[in-house]
């Protein structure tokens, strides 16, 4: 399309992982009566141009089809004006294939690839390298000829890093650690740990407690008995 990089449409389609997207969310959108199927990216990225612009569904339909930049980002190979992407009466389909749990869960996969393309710089692997640290994930650059994953290992990897990332959102959302208005250094660093003490405080209980169900279920399973928390 000669489209240029530094459009900010561009830029957005770059930040989406939308292959693990398609992946895991395909299914969502099958073939409806004999209908060729609307792929999933294109359905995504009707409702993120939507909801940037407040566009009616059916504006957003011709807008799509008359800006090149809009049909990079919803997958198109090519510009093509002849015909509206899909009918303006989908887009109430789209919305209710795309619940909010599902909004929620690539709202975290685009996170996570962004995170995952700031911090896994050269400086912070050589870093990581000289402390003896070992990060998952794929190496920089292309991948090397006959290179093969361990494909357990990343799926350890990725299990233990849910949970963690599942406490930094409870971090975020309760202990503070989501508003930090320290001006300083020394107080922005006070505070974030603070968060993470208090997180702590707040998990001992709730690890001491599901010992406890442990240990009596090895020792008496056979009585019948509850743990008041």
């Amino acid at each position: 399309m000669n489209l240029k990089e530094s459009n900010r449409w561009e830029k957005k389609a770059q930040t989406i992982p939308w292959p693990e997207i398609e992946k895991r969310y395909a299914a969502l959108f099958p073939n409806r009566k004999g209908n060729v199927a609307k792929p999933l990216r294109l359905a995504l990225g009707a409702c993120i141009i939507q909801a940037e612009y407040g566009f009616a569904d059916e504006e957003t339909a011709f807008m799509i089809q008359e800006n090149p930049y809009l049909q990079y980002f919803c997958g198109y190979p090519g510009y093509d004006d002849e015909t509206l992407p899909f009918a303006p009466s989908l887009m109430v389909y789209f919305r209710k294939r795309l619940t909010p749990e599902v909004l929620g869960e690539i709202n975290e996969m685009i996170v996570r690839d962004a995170a995952d393309k700031i911090y896994r710089n050269r400086e912070n692997l050589n870093d990581c390298k000289e402390h003896g640290i070992r990060l998952s994930g794929p190496a920089l650059g292309r991948p090397r000829k006959g290179e093969t994953r361990d494909k357990a290992q990343d799926s350890r990897d990725e299990c233990e890093r849910v949970e963690v990332e599942r406490r930094f959102r409870l971090a975020k959302r309760k202990c503070g650690m989501g508003l930090v208005t320290a001006k300083l250094k020394e107080t922005a660093a006070h505070v974030i740990a603070m968060s993470v003490l208090v997180l702590n405080l707040r998990k001992i209980p709730c690890a001491i407690w599901q010992l406890l169900v442990f240990l009596r279920a090895i020792l008496s399973p056979k009585e019948k008995w509850a743990i008041v928390q």
